[in-house]
């Protein structure tokens, strides 16, 4: 289940450059996340029994795509529609985490640990992609 925590001070701060991971490793494992009064902006979650404290939101992006299964069926109700967010907690482990708020308004709506990712250190090149992502930034 989501909980929803209100916080009177929160340390969150959006990081306008992303940096994309040089490395990752898969979960895929649902999670319960606190939230900031009450928005969708994550401040904590618990995986595995341990609770995960984020400093900082490095990352977001709302997703509405298809899934890749659904190449040949391509209408509303195969949409995801998700929110992303790439965060970094404070123990200094950045993951990837998604709400999916479903599709219809019984759907679930449960949040997942997609990856945790190894970040590049300052000064390394970076791929194209978030070259790309900067260029939108400006």
């Amino acid at each position: 289940m989501e909980s929803v925590v209100h916080q009177e001070k929160m340390n969150i701060q959006k990081e306008n450059s992303f940096q994309l991971a040089q490395e990752s490793k898969f979960y895929g494992e649902r999670i319960e996340v606190e939230t900031v009064d009450q928005s969708f902006y994550p401040s904590a979650f618990v995986w595995r029994g341990q609770r995960y404290v984020i400093n900082k939101i490095i990352h977001s992006w709302p997703d509405s795509g298809y899934g890749k299964s659904t190449a040949n069926k391509r209408d509303w109700r195969s949409r995801h529609h998700r929110n992303y967010f790439v965060v970094r907690t404070d123990s200094e482990r950045v993951f990837k985490i998604y709400h999916d708020r479903g599709v219809k308004k019984k759907s679930p709506r449960v949040w997942i640990l997609n990856e945790e990712l190894f970040m590049s250190k300052p000064g390394e090149s970076i791929s194209s992609k978030d070259e790309s992502l900067r260029e939108k930034e400006k």
